[in-house]
This record gives structure tokens, sequence and C-alpha cells, in this order.
């Protein structure tokens, strides 16, 4: 997490927006659609604490923007797109959990949408060594 904040801050320093994808999903799991499918148990319930974004811990700013997303990719079934059409973006760059999850989905329909995607590999991880 720590290389995370060192990347978000040098961000900012460069006025790169830094933007925060959370999954979350709803109590009923009416959106959850096939993720439950494999080995995944329910995960990021919006009605669980434990889901709230971790504020404080990732230095989350007013100026930060936040996009929620209901399946693997931030591109689908958000406004992600709207936002950095607005913030004039070209080029993606991601910090995260779980390079072979959302990272993964995100970072192929980034690159469907004609984004320059690229990951900060020291600042991710996935669900297993092998799967990152």
């Amino acid at each position: 997490m720590l290389k995370a904040l060192v990347a978000i801050d040098n961000a900012r320093a460069r006025n790169i927006p830094v933007i925060f994808i959370q999954e979350v999903h709803r109590p009923d799991l009416v959106d959850s659609g096939r993720e439950l499918d494999g080995d995944e148990d329910i995960h990021c319930l919006e009605d669980n604490p434990k889901t709230d974004i971790a504020i404080k811990e990732m230095d989350f700013r007013p100026t930060d923007y936040l996009i929620r997303e209901r399946r693997y990719s931030a591109f689908f079934g958000t406004d992600f797109e709207i936002l950095l059409r607005g913030l004039q973006v070209d080029t993606l760059l991601m910090c995260s959990g779980l390079t072979d999850v959302c990272v993964h989905y995100t970072f192929a329909d980034g690159h469907q949408s004609d984004y320059f995607c690229r990951i900060i590999e020291n600042c991710t991880g996935g669900s297993s060594l092998d799967a990152h």
C-alpha cells in the first residue's frame, strides 16, 4: 500500500487526476452476474462497513474521483469513460490489487477504447503470485 500511496502522491504533484475505483455490490446480489461462478465468495457488499473506501489510509481527497463498479471492468456500466473524456485523459496509469481480475478487465476495456494503458507493476498484486 505504501508504494501505491507514493504513486498517488507523485500523480498529484504532476496534476494527474487520481481516480479511485471501488467494486461494490447490492446486498441482494442482483448485480453480481457470473462473478460468483468461480472461486470467489460473496464480497464488497455496499451495506458492509468493510467495503467502504479507506479514506484516511488511502489519503482520499475531495479533489479525487470515485467510480463504483458492479463488474470487474471500471468501464462496464459506469460513468468512468465520461469522466476520462471530461478530464481529457488519454493514458491510464493503474495501481491496484488483483491484476488478474479488475485490473485485467479494466486494462483490456481501456485498450479497446483507445486509451494508452500502463500498470505500475510494483503497486499491484494478483490473487496469487502466478495469477499476477
